[in-house]
């Protein structure tokens, strides 16, 4: 396999990494037991209307707030225009981290163990620790056999097969259709995170929360819980129904083991605090820009949506 290739599949890695902050870690994953196929994105939409798009107004100035899906499966994860016209009135926007090529550099610094410590197989199990190295070394030569030994738990969830699951298309995640849109209108595009900060997540725990944390992700996996949460997210998506990715958190979270907890916790609450404070401080100073942020983080009673109304914003969707 060409180098060319090896880092584009690293990319898609690296890519589904950071999908993980969509809502069921890297959405069906790489589905590595058979093959990795990324569909193509279909030339044209008849999509008018979809996503979780709001736009929020206090002493006369307002922002637009966009709950987002990292990838998508089908046509219907197209951003409709709704959104469209939005991101082309808006004064600028906002996204998570921006991936480029550089995000391999980082991810890859931040996903590695420290020498000496428990072999990577008593760590993950026998199992998923065969089928992995199968996949990632093996068949698609993505690391050699050290590289794979030194990554972390926390990393190789992003390619833990999800049996029965579509194929993932990296293009149709709003974000990328943002970012594309935003080239062909000459809008910038900035981060309200990075790669770095969001990794650094993950690196906090401890080794044995990351076992706690891999083992939890794989039980849920088998139970066919991932691959629901997933069917579930696309559909709220495409009927714009906030209502369901809501359910579909608070479902999620009352499992209450390490990876629900350490998911909704870290993952989702504790980086909207962040993020109202980024949002507010960013808007401030200018009107009409567009925050696109995991739809998990708009919903609940910890969600962007209830802190801006507890702070007395005026919200309103937008169809």
């Amino acid at each position: 396999m060409g180098l060319k290739m090896i880092l584009s599949l690293r990319l898609k890695i690296v890519k589904l990494f950071f999908a993980s902050f969509f809502v069921l870690h890297s959405v069906f994953s790489l589905a590595y037991a058979e093959n990795v196929k990324f569909a193509d994105v279909p030339e044209s939409s008849s999509v008018s209307l979809n996503g979780f798009l709001y736009f929020v107004e206090k002493d006369q100035r307002g922002f637009y707030l966009l709950g987002t899906i990292h990838a998508g499966i089908s046509n219907r994860q197209k951003i409709g225009l709704n959104i469209i016209n939005a991101a082309k009135k808006s004064s600028g926007i906002y996204v998570e981290v921006i991936m480029d090529d550089s995000a391999i550099d980082l991810v890859d610094l931040n996903s590695k163990r420290k020498a000496g410590g428990k072999k990577l197989v008593n760590l993950i199990g026998e199992k998923y620790y065969n089928l992995l190295k199968k996949n990632l070394v093996s068949e698609m030569e993505i690391f050699s056999e050290d590289e794979y030994e030194s990554l972390q738990p926390w990393y190789l969830v992003n390619a833990v097969p999800i049996p029965n699951s579509e194929n993932l298309n990296l293009e149709l995640g709003t974000e990328e259709q943002l970012i594309v849109l935003a080239k062909e209108n000459n809008i910038t595009v900035n981060e309200l995170e990075g790669a770095t900060f969001q990794a650094n997540i993950f690196n906090k725990m401890t080794e044995d929360q990351q076992v706690r944390y891999f083992r939890d992700y794989v039980n849920l996996v088998e139970q066919g819980v991932i691959r629901q949460r997933g069917i579930d997210l696309f559909e709220a998506w495409a009927n714009s129904d906030i209502s369901l990715a809501e359910k579909s958190l608070g479902d999620f979270s009352r499992r209450n083991n390490f990876y629900s907890n350490f998911y909704v916790g870290k993952v989702v609450n504790l980086r909207n605090v962040g993020f109202l404070k980024k949002i507010e401080k960013i808007s401030s100073g200018k009107s009409g820009i567009l925050f696109a942020v995991g739809v998990d983080h708009l919903v609940g009673e910890s969600g962007l949506l209830k802190m801006l109304k507890d702070k007395k914003y005026k919200i309103t969707k937008v169809n």
